[in-house]
Formats: structure tokens, sequence, C-alpha cells
């Protein structure tokens, strides 16, 4: 841990503070969670409508090129 020492009115006072390698660490654990809640929630109307789409949009594709090879 990191100490720094402050003096205030005479008296002496230790101050501790994580070292920067765990507050990055908490940092990091943070983010991940943040991120790992966005994914497993539920999907939102919008993102829902861009994923279909493009699924509609391959499958007609798809069906485009099966009907140009027998064509």
């Amino acid at each position: 841990m990191q100490t720094a020492k402050i003096q205030v009115k005479g008296m002496r006072r230790i101050v501790r503070r994580p070292c920067l390698i765990k507050q990055l660490a908490r940092r990091a654990d943070m983010a991940v969670t943040a991120v790992q809640e966005w994914l497993e929630g539920e999907d939102k109307l919008p993102s829902k409508a861009v994923g279909y789409g493009i699924v509609i949009l391959i499958g007609i594709f798809m069906l485009g090129q099966i009907a140009r090879c027998f064509a």
C-alpha cells in the first residue's frame, strides 16, 4: 500500500490508499462487469430490428443466388 503523510495542526496522520496496480485491477473488473451485464441484458427494439433486417437481407440474397443458378 502507498502511504502519504499529512500534517494537520501539529499532528501526523497517515493516509493509506490502494496501490496503483490494485486501483487499475478494480477499474478493469468494473469495466468487465459492465460489459458482461450489457451483453447478458435484454435486447432493445432497435437492435432486434437491425438483426432481423440483416437476416432477411441475407435470406433474400441467398434465394436470389439459388434462382440465378437454376435460370
